[in-house]
């Protein structure tokens, strides 16, 4: 009985893992690329 415990917890668990990383990782890709752009342009108006 302890081994049918441990199975079926770790599937689920390594599925949120797995998609809470993933969904943290879009945003702040997303974040950083418009950040870049905004201080880019920033730098390229004061030059």
């Amino acid at each position: 009985m302890p081994k049918d415990i441990p199975q079926p917890v770790n599937p689920p668990s390594g599925r949120q893992n797995q998609v809470e990383r993933r969904q943290p990782n879009e945003p702040l890709s997303g974040s950083k690329k418009v950040k870049n752009q905004n201080h880019s342009r920033q730098n390229n108006g004061e030059g």
